[in-house]
C-alpha cells in the first residue's frame, strides 16, 4: 500500500486500479558480453513523452557489470529543446520501424549535451527498489562479467494512470 501512496503523490493521480506486475529476466550469452544487446534496451531512451512511472525490484544483486539500470536524473523535465530532439528521434524511429528495426533511436552526442544528460548506474542488492519516471531517459546497463551474465527484476508498471479505465475506476 505504501508504494501506491508514493506513486499517487509523485504522479498527482488517484490510483483506482492495481498496477501491472511482471518478472523480467535478461540473460547475456557469454559471446555477447560487452556487445550491443539484442532488444536494444541498452540504448538511452524514454518510454513516453508524459510522466509515467515504473518500479523495479532487483531479484538478483545487480551492479555495473551485470546490466544495472541506468537513469539520467533530471531528464524527465519538459523543454522545447527536448521536444525538438524527441520529434527528430521519432521520425528516425518510425522510418526504421517500417523496415523491421524496433530498437530505440540513439541520441547523438550533440543531443546528449543539449539535454545535459548525466547517466547514473542504479546498483543494488537483491530486494532493492527503484522508482522512476519513464519520461526520463534511461537504459539497461552493459554486461561485462562472465560470472554474472544475468539480470532479474520484478517490474511494477503504472503506465495506466492516464487511461480512461483508471480515471473512471473501471476494471475489465
Amino acid at each position: 500500500m505504501k508504494l501506491q501512496n508514493i506513486i499517487g503523490k509523485a504522479s498527482g493521480r488517484k490510483l483506482r486500479l492495481n498496477p501491472e506486475v511482471s518478472y523480467l529476466e535478461y540473460l547475456c550469452k557469454l559471446s555477447d558480453l560487452g556487445k550491443e544487446q539484442v532488444d536494444g534496451q541498452d540504448r538511452l531512451h524514454c518510454d513516453v513523452a508524459y510522466p509515467s512511472f515504473k518500479v523495479f525490484v532487483y531479484v538478483t544483486d545487480t551492479d555495473a557489470s551485470n546490466g544495472a539500470f541506468i537513469y539520467a536524473p533530471g531528464s524527465h523535465k519538459f523543454s522545447l529543446k527536448r521536444l525538438w530532439i524527441e520529434y527528430k528521434m521519432s521520425i528516425k524511429y518510425y522510418v526504421k520501424h517500417f523496415k523491421g528495426d524496433i530498437k530505440p533511436e540513439v541520441l547523438s552526442e550533440d543531443d546528449l549535451k543539449t539535454l545535459n544528460i548525466d547517466e547514473k548506474s542504479m546498483e543494488g542488492k537483491s530486494g532493492s527498489v527503484i522508482i522512476f519516471n519513464t519520461m526520463g531517459f534511461h537504459r539497461r546497463g552493459n554486461f561485462t562479467n562472465s560470472q554474472k551474465p544475468i539480470r532479474q527484476v520484478a517490474l511494477v508498471n503504472y503506465r495506466y494512470l492516464d487511461s480512461w479505465a483508471n480515471v473512471i475506476g473501471w476494471e475489465a
